[in-house]
């Protein structure tokens, strides 16, 4: 039979033929008339959480660049014009989660979908962060750079942003999301999509069952690079990488992260039946190391050809050339190999949406899962010995493959854009000369203006490492003790007499960007009772005790907050200009505190150098400026001190 591993072991999740039929939904009125469809302005957007949803994009605008070469393709990653502690959330925080929590990780995706479901959908929904200040550079260099015709999302978190400007700022764009895992979550949907575009049949039952009409899910397939697509000579590919033609193939994918590779890798070269193995680790140089020196250790132990690659820009020929490949059942990386006809080995999916790829995949009878390393080897030697079952499997990733994923999202979500809204928009675009953007007028605040100035603040500042160690992780209890924090401390600029408030504005109404200092004293306790609060007040006090030892003379403590992180070095040079100008009219040392990368750099361009570095969850420079400051311009000084970063 052919759905057998061998005569005593079966994989009952893995079936002798796919489950789902194909489903095919390309058939759209491509509007062969419409005006302006081959030079559109499209804007692809992902997040780089992982490599898979950026790959996605890519894949997507490789396509639209072949179908419409004429057309304004930008794809744009949206945590790149976030902080970078922002960043580290998605790119550092999540890996590690994975890593050594996956459990709990799944139990979150679990939980999050529970809480979600009942509400679904609500269409009044708004996104805090897409309305805040952490992606406001993304607003300004991208969303506002030119008038989009369309924008594809490959990730929830830029379709959230996205749809909560488009309807504060009434833009006409479509916008439409695409699903890059076998199966849809609740955290997914979001108001203002257009359209959904989803792997199969199953996700868009799904949605359907929370509410999403019918006519808003497009099952297109998941996208993968054209160059998958194009036909090779194997034997030629396997001579160019060095690969054994004597040999099965079989690829170890660590995914974009390389994550637990090492004893996955013992496991493979404990087979008996011979290989050559193509390990690659991706982005993670580490556990690169790590395997070229297990490989090293277990010299003479085993009778494999191997071949250790990181980061690798020709999958499609290493596709090309395998017999099966092992790793995780990430969406981009499983599409890739259907679409190459490779059969798979799941090693250990973690809870999430691994596991449920891992279950469409078993279902359709293109995969073998094995749920924990130490079968690994097992399962992979019953494979290599069974040839029947590994052409059904090559047989029905071909069948399930969708290679015109790309195609299908590209020709569908062009029907959805206005042709007069394209031919207006293409009009501005053409413009060198677009409307100007509004002066920024400087103006000194008063006590009247604390409130607004207090709440441009706390969304600041309230995904900063120090302020997320300080006060509660739950989002609204935060805000509310950052509030606090930061009343608290706009008080004494008005009570102290040496302080200010100065703020950029648009226009009479609307404050851009603020800034405020003051002279304070080291352990000065703000934000009421909080207890980390005070410990993180009393560590204060003993670097600023140990740096003011340094010196003879008095040592003045200012304590400075500002925002405009994403504005250009004229806009703070211009913001901070009244602290220039007072600084220099004192005689003693200054001491200041820099929270972020922008706040050092703009405190170096007022004359102050770091003197101590404190690492997270702190996370500040203590920094001193001398009595003799340098009188060069601030703009001068800062614009020289941002070009050297």
């Amino acid at each position: 039979m052919e759905g057998r591993l061998d005569d005593d072991v079966r994989s009952p999740n893995c079936t002798a033929t796919p489950l789902e039929p194909k489903i095919h939904e390309d058939d759209w009125n491509e509007r062969e008339g419409f005006p302006l469809r081959d030079s559109l302005s499209v804007l692809l957007l992902a997040a780089s959480a992982g490599t898979g949803h950026m790959r996605a994009a890519q894949a997507i605008g490789e396509e639209y660049k072949r179908m419409f070469p004429k057309s304004h393709i930008q794809v744009e990653d949206v945590l790149e014009y976030t902080p970078a502690f922002h960043r580290a959330i998605y790119q550092k925080g999540l890996p590690a989660t994975l890593k050594h929590a996956p459990h709990l990780y799944g139990f979150i995706y679990d939980k999050q979908e529970k809480v979600n479901s009942p509400s679904l959908p609500n269409q009044n929904q708004k996104s805090k962060d897409g309305d805040g200040v952490i992606f406001r550079s993304f607003r300004r260099k991208v969303l506002k750079s030119r008038k989009w015709d369309l924008v594809i999302c490959c990730h929830m978190i830029p379709a959230q942003i996205v749809g909560s400007w488009r309807a504060k700022t009434g833009r006409k764009f479509p916008l439409v999301l695409l699903i890059t895992d076998f199966s849809a979550h609740s955290g997914w949907i979001q108001p203002e999509v257009s359209q959904y575009f989803v792997a199969n049949g199953e996700s868009k039952a799904y949605l359907k069952s929370l509410g999403i009409s019918d006519h808003l899910v497009t099952v297109s397939g998941l996208p993968v690079d054209p160059v998958f697509r194009e036909k090779k000579d194997a034997q030629q590919l396997k001579m160019k990488h060095n690969l054994d033609p004597n040999l099965p193939i079989v690829l170890q994918l660590g995914g974009g992260l390389g994550l637990e590779m090492e004893e996955s890798f013992h496991q493979l070269l404990s087979v008996s039946v011979p290989v050559h193995y193509v390990v690659v680790t991706g982005k993670n140089k580490q556990v690169k190391q790590i395997l070229e020196n297990v490989l090293e250790s277990r010299k003479g132990t085993h009778q494999h050809k191997v071949t250790i690659l990181g980061y690798c820009s020709v999958m499609h020929e290493l596709y090309y050339c395998a017999d099966l490949s092992v790793g995780k059942p990430g969406g981009m990386s499983s599409s890739e190999a259907l679409v190459s006809g490779v059969p798979m080995l799941i090693n250990s999916p973690i809870p999430g949406q691994e596991e449920r790829n891992s279950d469409y995949l078993l279902e359709n009878g293109v995969a073998v899962k094995s749920a924990i390393p130490e079968l690994l080897g097992f399962k992979m030697e019953l494979l290599l010995k069974n040839p029947k079952k590994l052409e059904t499997m090559k047989k029905n990733s071909l069948e399930i493959a969708r290679p015109e994923a790309a195609k299908s999202i590209i020709k569908r979500s062009i029907s959805l854009v206005n042709p007069v809204d394209a031919m207006e928009n293409a009009s501005w675009n053409s413009k060198s000369n677009h409307p100007k953007k509004k002066k920024l007028q400087l103006v000194q605040l008063s006590e009247e203006w604390l409130e607004e100035s207090c709440n441009l603040l706390c969304y600041f500042y309230s995904y900063h490492p120090s302020f997320i160690h300080l006060f509660p992780l739950d989002v609204e209890k935060r805000l509310l003790g950052i509030r606090e924090y930061f009343l608290h401390s706009l008080r004494n600029v008005y009570s102290s007499g040496t302080g200010q408030v100065w703020a950029l504005k648009e226009d009479s109404e609307r404050i851009k960007d603020i800034a405020y200092w003051y002279q304070s004293f080291p352990g000065e306790v703000i934000g009421g009772s909080n207890e980390k609060l005070e410990e993180v007040n009393k560590e204060h006090e003993r670097i600023f005790k140990e740096i003011s030892n340094e010196y003879q003379d008095p040592i003045g403590f200012w304590k400075l907050h500002f925002t405009g992180f994403d504005s250009e070095e004229e806009s703070i040079a211009k913001l901070l200009k009244p602290l220039f100008d007072q600084l220099g009219t004192r005689g003693d040392v200054c001491y200041a505190e820099a929270f972020t990368e922008v706040e050092r750099c703009c405190l170096e361009g007022l004359g102050f150098v770091t003197r101590r570095e404190i690492e997270e969850p702190l996370s500040f420079w203590a920094m001193t400026r001398e009595k003799q400051s340098n009188n060069e311009g601030i703009l001068k000084r800062i614009s020289g001190i941002f070009a050297k970063k």
